[in-house]
């Protein structure tokens, strides 16, 4: 028999799935939670939401439904970016580099993983051996060496422009964000998969995030600032947020 403090934990959190504009929503209600949120989850792009034990069910639904246009063009990214993350690696696929499509020609030759850029091509020479899990390994740290090679230069402008510097920025494939900030710390993570999107998408996340170090919450004085400093975000945003065309 449970515990009166394990009842007590277990009564604490509340869930419930309820359709909201068309979309299924799990909610979450939690006694000791502050503030409500709203997540988009891959592979499918499931829908959930945290919230204060005592928020109105009508006060999520509006909630929900003002960031319905969001939540849409999230699914359909982390769909799209989803179905790009089980890609075979084959010869005719396509692959994307700063915004331009690549097609893929796989040759196997010698013992090494290497990927030359020609024109609209991508050549990639693999060992016989070679798997699609050690050829995405290979693709993504050629991705992540394209990142890094452009990353500096780009942060430093946009830091010399803001006058907000960062300590560090690390690189790392994430799956539903493309950018996090660690206001304590001053660190930036970049998403490894900003490699495939224009450098523009790039601009607008390190904006984005600088303008964390002075404004943690996505409020009207933290769109005021990345506004000032980037006035094209929105479209740069619009960029990010569409699938890419395989």
């Amino acid at each position: 028999m449970p515990s009166a403090r394990n009842r007590k934990k277990a009564s604490s959190t509340t869930s419930s799935q309820r359709l909201i504009g068309g979309i299924l929503v799990e909610i979450t209600k939690r006694r000791r939670q502050k503030n409500l949120y709203v997540r988009v989850h891959p592979p499918e792009g499931k829908v959930t939401v945290s919230a204060p034990s005592h928020f109105p069910d009508e006060s999520i639904n509006s909630f929900v439904l003002q960031k319905l246009p969001m939540i849409k063009a999230a699914q359909q990214r982390i769909r799209s970016e989803f179905r790009h993350a089980h890609r075979e690696f084959i010869s005719g696929e396509t692959h994307y580099l700063w915004g331009k499509p690549y097609t893929l020609e796989v040759v196997t030759e010698g013992h090494r993983y290497h990927i030359q850029k020609e024109s609209s091509k991508l050549i990639f020479t693999v060992p016989q051996d070679a798997t699609m899990a050690t050829k995405e390994l290979a693709f993504n740290a050629w991705d992540r060496q394209e990142l890094k090679s452009v990353l500096p230069k780009v942060a430093r402008s946009i830091e010399e422009k803001m006058g907000l510097y960062a300590h560090e920025y690390r690189i790392k494939n994430m799956k539903t964000r493309w950018g996090t900030c660690n206001v304590e710390k001053k660190r930036i993570w970049i998403n490894l998969q900003l490699a495939k999107k224009p450098v523009e998408c790039l601009v607008y996340i390190i904006t984005h995030e600088l303008a964390h170090l002075v404004e943690n919450k996505h409020n009207e004085r933290f769109h005021a600032l990345v506004e000032r400093h980037y006035p094209n975000w929105r479209e740069a945003k619009k960029i990010l947020n569409a699938p890419l065309k395989y």
